[in-house]
């Protein structure tokens, strides 16, 4: 098996730093990279080259944690700021938006009623849910 150099690449938050001291049992080599957060750690190079591992797992938890947005009808907030909003804990909120539910019909589920006042009829405007800034794969 040919192994190509990674050193100097980068991708995703990762910058390749050297080869690594291991491989595994079927001979997949591993990578010494760090992160932008400065955390360093060995990586299999096909986790990489495939964007399977774009961060460590301390920057991933709190991207996905402070970014999640939903924007709707011209309003995009946080999902930290709907949850004060409908009174809906975050990951209640977040999990029933990705599965395809109006938000109408979410906050129906158990917002205070004058939320939904607020919010008017649902006249079946687009509710979009993504990260802010979200980390996009960076191949060098």
């Amino acid at each position: 098996m040919v192994t190509v150099d990674m050193t100097g690449r980068e991708y995703g938050a990762w910058t390749v730093l050297r080869r690594g001291q291991r491989t595994d049992s079927t001979g997949k080599v591993y990578w010494e990279c760090r992160c932008r957060c400065g955390n360093v750690t060995e990586i299999e190079g096909s986790r990489l080259r495939s964007k399977q591992s774009l961060q460590c797992a301390g920057c991933r938890k709190t991207h996905n944690r402070s970014n999640r947005v939903i924007a709707w009808r011209g309003k995009e907030w946080t999902m930290a700021e709907w949850s004060r909003q409908t009174g809906l804990a975050s990951p209640t909120l977040y999990g029933r938006l990705r599965a395809g539910r109006s938000l109408r019909e979410v906050l129906s589920d158990g917002a205070d009623p004058e939320v939904l006042d607020k919010i008017g009829p649902d006249d079946g405007d687009p509710v979009e849910v993504r990260s802010q800034g979200a980390l996009k794969p960076r191949v060098k």
